[in-house]
């Protein structure tokens, strides 16, 4: 079999509105369609870090009057935590207080940098953040005070997106000695950086400059010719293409790429050691406040607007909005997220995935492995499983509801549509190939791994065969000289269909069975030996493959 090989183009676009960890206006004008009306560069962005640090390396958390401090961000995927706690204020009346003994104080920390020195200095025993972001802490935490994550809280739904001027970036592809301007080690940086990755382009050949913020990168590239891109977030990444259709357009957005962003809380070492009794009332508090925030969403976010009103929300009815945005993860997706080993998209997979990106980019050498940080003792739990066992996956593998009339006209418009397409080769009339070979197991992997992110996607799987090797294009140039050409022409085009068919058909079940995707999000379709990548005998392998694309279902 000839080595196998991977090339990989990207080309998405999506159509969302939604919000990521940040709040914004009502409505934007169309002659300035930006959240921020001026921005800041970083010239030279760091990492979260510890701004200072006790003398001895940390100190150890106490709590004060039963009260545990645990920051946050604004962003809907803490309501059921804000819900359980009736609030952001300790009181006697919230589940931790009635069911566990201890009370909990909210507190708004938005500085990834101040939120760790916090951390590290003994004024809270937590952190938030995103898988992605504890990556980036924990690789400043090895030598203490270790994170622990117990529990997934939301998958984010949305928000992020890429823009691009429409005459200069077509695909991803095409960003290869562009200029991009992002938030620096953030959720839409390591968005970034995953795109780049499925697109095969290397984060050196493209130039990316950094702005505080991530509405702040908008406005730089608002006001910027020179910027040929930029991340940000709703609303901006859609009513700056509505103001300027023929300039700007949307490339890619988290709409389809569900299963990308996870929220996570992670907790001191030593305080989970002394405090097992208020890390499981955490744990399950949180898990009831997500039954309250289904039962009862309008006073959720009121509890959540008395909270965030002074950090930039207008109203509970956008903290309600604010709710829409995250997919709240039950106790049964949370087993699926840290223990389910078919998981294309758990906890290990994202973060060995995001430590490999940022490890890339030259932003880290090293963090804590995925392991030694993911801790299911509260998951597992006799009394947290035994009261939350009757909930379900519905997510991870959620019924992709679309005709089979709208997945035959994406599978038609897969060249000039949203697409991310990676493709695998196979030997000269293999039907298979070695699936547990290294090789073909780390391609199946990252198709995998895509697919998985993107799970509000269809994924479309084409079979291809040599045409060469069967002298179709001899055929074809001498399609004038008799009028049986055509018909031995048809005869053998027709013969390479069925291998195609088998070859899809291979990759399919390979992906189902090794990593558990539904059959549902797959759309089947034997090429033969259409579209030939190569006329060249010699390369002509090229020719027998399987394309695997991702293709977005907005509008279906």
């Amino acid at each position: 079999m000839k080595p196998l090989r991977q090339t990989v183009v990207v080309a998405l676009v999506a159509s969302v509105v939604g919000l990521l960890g940040a709040a914004f206006p009502a409505a934007a004008r169309a002659d300035d369609p930006t959240t921020f009306d001026a921005y800041e560069w970083v010239a030279d962005p760091d990492l979260p870090a510890v701004l200072e640090r006790p003398e001895d390396g940390s100190d150890e958390y106490k709590m004060r009057r039963k009260t545990v401090v645990f920051p946050i961000n604004v962003w809907g995927g803490w309501a059921p935590l804000i819900a359980a706690n009736r609030g952001f204020n300790p009181g006697p009346d919230s589940v931790f207080a009635q069911k566990y003994g201890f009370m909990v104080k909210l507190v708004v920390v938005e500085d990834s940098s101040d939120l760790l020195t916090r951390y590290v200095n003994g004024e809270t025993p937590i952190l938030w953040g995103t898988t992605d972001m504890m990556v980036l802490f924990a690789s400043r935490l090895a030598t203490g005070p270790r994170p622990k994550v117990f529990q997934q809280i939301d998958w984010s739904n949305g928000g992020d997106g890429i823009l691009v001027r429409s005459g200069r970036v077509r695909s991803a592809n095409d960003l290869r000695g562009k200029t991009v301007v992002v938030a620096p080690f953030s959720p839409s940086h390591y968005y970034l950086l995953t795109v780049l990755d499925a697109a095969g382009v290397d984060p050196g050949e493209v130039t990316i400059k950094y702005t505080k913020t991530a509405f702040g990168a908008a406005r730089a590239f608002w006001e910027n010719e020179d910027i040929d891109a930029c991340v940000s977030f709703a609303p901006d990444i859609y009513t700056i293409p509505e103001a300027k259709p023929d300039e700007f357009r949307l490339l890619s957005s988290t709409a389809d790429a569900k299963r990308l962003i996870a929220d996570v809380w992670a907790v001191r070492e030593d305080f989970a050691a002394a405090n097992p009794n208020v890390i499981r009332g955490l744990v399950d508090g949180i898990f009831e406040g997500m039954d309250i925030c289904r039962d009862d969403p309008d006073q959720v976010a009121k509890w959540m607007y008395a909270g965030y009103g002074e950090h930039g929300i207008s109203s509970a009815d956008e903290c309600k909005a604010l709710m829409g945005d995250a997919h709240l993860t039950n106790w049964a997706e949370n087993r699926t997220f840290f223990t389910d080993a078919r998981n294309p998209t758990s906890f290990d997979r994202l973060w060995d995935d995001a430590l490999r990106l940022y490890r890339e980019a030259g932003a880290v050498e090293e963090s804590l492995p995925a392991k030694m940080v993911a801790d299911t003792t509260m998951l597992d739990d006799e009394a947290v499983s035994k009261r939350w066992k009757h909930t379900k996956d519905d997510y991870t593998n959620a019924i992709l509801e679309v005709s089979d009339e709208a997945r035959q006209r994406l599978a038609a418009r897969r060249t000039t549509g949203s697409v991310v397409t990676m493709v695998v080769y196979f030997g000269a009339a293999d039907e298979s190939f070695d699936e547990n070979s290294a090789e073909v197991a780390a391609a199946l992997e990252e198709v995998a791994r895509l697919a998985g992110k993107f799970g509000g996607a269809l994924v479309l799987i084409e079979g291809y065969t040599d045409p060469i090797s069967s002298g179709i294009p001899k055929l074809r140039a001498r399609l004038g000289d008799n009028p049986y050409v055509a018909k031995v022409l048809g005869a053998r085009e027709r013969r390479l269909v069925p291998l195609s068919s088998v070859r899809a058909e291979f990759v399919k079940r390979a992906l189902g069975d090794r990593y558990g995707l539904a059959a549902d999000r797959f759309h089947v379709e034997a090429r033969g030996g259409e579209r030939p990548v190569t006329e060249d005998f010699e390369e002509r392998w090229k020719n027998r493959r399987v394309e695997i694309t991702i293709l977005t279902v907005e509008g279906e």
